[in-house]
Formats: C-alpha cells, structure tokens, sequence
C-alpha cells in the first residue's frame, strides 16, 4: 500500500517464535519493524488522515494539524504507558514488569510511525521530499515545517529514552 507520495508500508505479517505469541513485522520503505497492534491502529489512522488530505483540498491546513496532533498523542502515551509505567496499571496493559522486550517493542513501534514524518512534512506543500531535500528555492511555510520538525524531534527523544532505559536494565 501506499500512504503518500513514494512511501510505501507494506501489510503486517505475523510470524509467531514459538507458537505462543504472535510478531507483527510492518515494512515501511523496506524496512522492517517488529511493532505492536496500536502501531497497526495509528497507520490506519494515518491512512485515513492522508485520503482525507487527498479528498478535502480546503481543509488540508486543519487536516494535517490534526495528524500532528494525533501522532504527538501517540508518541506521548507511549511514553506514559512504557517509561512512566502506566502499563503495570490494572486499567492498562496489568503487566506485571516493563521488561527489555516492552522496551525494545516501544522503541521500534515508536521507530516505524517516525519513519513516515518525512512523507507527512511533503503534504504541507504537496511535493515530493526528495525535492524538498534537493532544493533550498521552495517556497514553504516555515511554521508548519517547525510543527513538524519538533513533533519528529519528540519521537527522537523518546527513542534515546527507551534506549537509555534498555541500556540500564541490562547494566542491572
């Protein structure tokens, strides 16, 4: 499938190790990304938020405003749920620890929704990225750019935090 421009994801596959637990695997550019069922959710949503760019030209501002807020929302409950251990919550997930394997999934789920920012930021002036990252004469709004910039930022940040965590249990 396609979602915009030359980004391609491709449907998820699921392998399971020992016959007890399923794997997701999503390929997004070829890449491929062990991530969980709300990774499945967000592209879904991601999806539907890029037809309705493509369908609704005078709500394109307000479209993607939405998609950056949405993503700032995954991006953020990830983090409560995994680092700030909401999870080991009964309301939530009720695990018992938040374990290298939590850690490892978070941070390749929170991977696999970075990886399609690049093609989101390319909707705000409808071109291509690579024309983007070939030409410094295209005209731009640099606000929304700046939107986009801190909400990839922000996915970065949480990725150098799960790493550090990872790193931490693994020193324990």
């Amino acid at each position: 499938d396609q979602l915009c421009g030359d980004e391609k994801v491709a449907p998820p596959s699921s392998s399971s190790d020992d016959g007890s637990s399923n794997k997701l695997e999503l390929v997004v550019n070829g890449k491929v990304f062990h991530v969980v069922n709300a990774a499945l959710m967000c592209f879904r949503s991601i999806s539907a938020y890029v037809s309705y760019w493509k369908t609704l030209p005078s709500a394109r501002v307000h479209i993607l405003d939405c998609l950056r807020r949405q993503l700032k929302s995954f991006n953020s409950r990830c983090a409560i749920l995994i680092l700030g251990a909401d999870a080991m919550k009964k309301s939530a997930a009720n695990l018992r620890a938040i374990t290298a394997k939590h850690l490892a999934l978070c941070s390749e789920t929170i991977s696999a929704v970075a990886a399609m920012i690049p093609s989101l930021m390319a909707l705000d002036d409808g071109v291509n990225v690579d024309v983007i990252s070939r030409t410094s004469s295209v005209a731009v709004a640099p606000s929304s750019f700046d939107e986009w910039n801190v909400v990839k930022q922000e996915f970065d940040d949480h990725n150098r935090d799960l790493f550090a965590k990872l790193v931490s249990i693994m020193q324990d």
